[in-house]
């Protein structure tokens, strides 16, 4: 079977030479965003013969674009793992804003500062998924061991070993193990019969992207208060990401009448000074876990799992979703490379990461919990637990190592 290279950024298509429109794989990716991109090429720089099924790739990416309203925090740890797939020079090609400090807040203005604005290394970077997905596409787009194959999956046989695709001159896909990193509603999970457990907390996420007259300093912060929780992301120098957790209706209701510059000044005008709307969005907001991450059964022969938004979503509070993500393909990649692609990778990749996940998981609702209670007792014990932390620099710069995930 041959396949032909065609000339828009790479892509690898199939229509020039095409033999049969079935491909035998050792390994299945089915989403090639930035998690299934991130497993396809660590698989691949461990000799493994890859296919990748993503409806979407991001094939370009303009310096020109207007910032994506998709924007994740990586961690240094991830940093250091997307610099190890050799995609870390794409990435800061770019666009990446380093940021250096982040702070908490509660209602009665008590701040909790961790890492240093002057610091000479950052916590990690503000990059917008789009230049995530761009980058690390390119970078398996040029990898002699990925199969990119464009299209849908239709249907999943995970026993027999085979994917019938749809939208793809490729009808079929036979394989030997099969990764769902198809997102939260993944097709990969529920052809699998793994069933999740979870809950919604009836709010939103209001993003707004703004450009901002006076500058913008390289830190993130969030304030709570008793029924929402305002975040800011720095873009640039002049460019931020304000978030607005906030009740379903009322975020309907502000974007419905129109009411967002007016929402947004009174919530933020006081830190970051006048600015304009240049985009803006929003999404509901759930937690959801898998009630098993993997599936290893010699009596069916299934070889499967599950990584990111597949296998777990997060309340977005600590801008976690794609660093837990990337921590699952690391994480596997590891035992890959101790263990090769066996039971017993497959056993202990779901033992240490859904325990991780989960722990992530309650404790962004505890926090969420504690920093927003008006409970006498709990306002007590937040007010004491801060202006401790505060006078304490060597607990704010061991909070600082966690939360960049150098120290663990």
């Amino acid at each position: 079977m041959c396949y032909g290279m065609g000339h828009n950024a790479g892509t690898k298509y199939f229509g020039e030479t095409i033999v049969s429109t079935t491909l035998q794989m050792s390994a299945l990716v089915v989403g090639g965003s930035m998690v299934g991109a991130a497993l396809a090429l660590g698989l691949a720089q461990q000799g493994k013969k890859v296919a990748v099924l993503e409806p979407n790739f991001t094939t370009e990416w303009h310096a020109d674009n207007r910032f994506d309203l998709r924007i994740s925090a990586v961690t240094a740890d991830n940093i250091k793992f997307l610099d190890q797939l050799q995609a870390w020079a794409r990435i800061e090609s770019c666009r990446a804003n380093p940021f250096f400090q982040l702070s908490v807040c509660d209602r009665t203005e008590q701040w909790l500062d961790i890492g240093n604005a002057a610091s000479p290394t950052p916590l990690g970077y503000m990059i917008e998924n789009e230049v995530l997905q761009y980058a690390l596409y390119q970078e398996m787009a040029a990898h002699k061991l990925i199969t990119l194959i464009p299209g849908k999956l239709a249907e999943l046989d995970a026993e027999n070993g085979i994917a019938r695709l749809s939208d793809s001159v490729i009808e079929e896909v036979q394989f030997d193990f099969v990764f769902g990193c198809d997102g939260s509603q993944s097709r990969v999970r529920s052809a699998l019969g793994i069933g999740t457990t979870g809950r919604s907390y009836n709010h939103a996420c209001l993003l707004c992207n703004v450009k901002t007259k006076q500058s913008i300093p390289p830190a993130t912060w969030e304030k709570f208060n008793r029924h929402e929780i305002h975040a800011l992301l720095p873009l640039d120098d002049q460019h931020a990401c304000l978030i607005v957790y906030a009740d379903r209706k009322d975020i309907s209701h502000w974007q419905e009448q129109h009411l967002l510059q007016e929402v947004l000044s009174e919530r933020f005008n006081e830190r970051v000074g006048p600015f304009e709307i240049q985009s803006s969005g929003s999404f509901p907001l759930q937690r959801q876990s898998a009630l098993r991450y993997q599936i290893w059964s010699s009596a069916t022969g299934i070889r499967a799992a599950l990584f990111g938004d597949a296998a777990h979503t997060i309340h977005p509070l600590a801008g976690q979703g794609v660093n837990l993500g990337f921590r699952d393909v690391a994480q596997f990649l590891s035992l890959v490379a101790k263990h090769d692609l066996s039971a017993k990778t497959f056993a202990r990749y779901e033992q240490l990461r859904k325990l991780d996940n989960e722990i992530m998981a309650h404790a962004m609702e505890a926090i969420g919990w504690g920093m927003r209670s008006e409970g006498a007792f709990v306002r007590s014990l937040r007010s004491v637990a801060i202006q401790a932390l505060q006078k304490l620099p060597k607990a704010k710069d061991a909070l600082a190592l966690y939360a960049s995930r150098t120290w663990k």
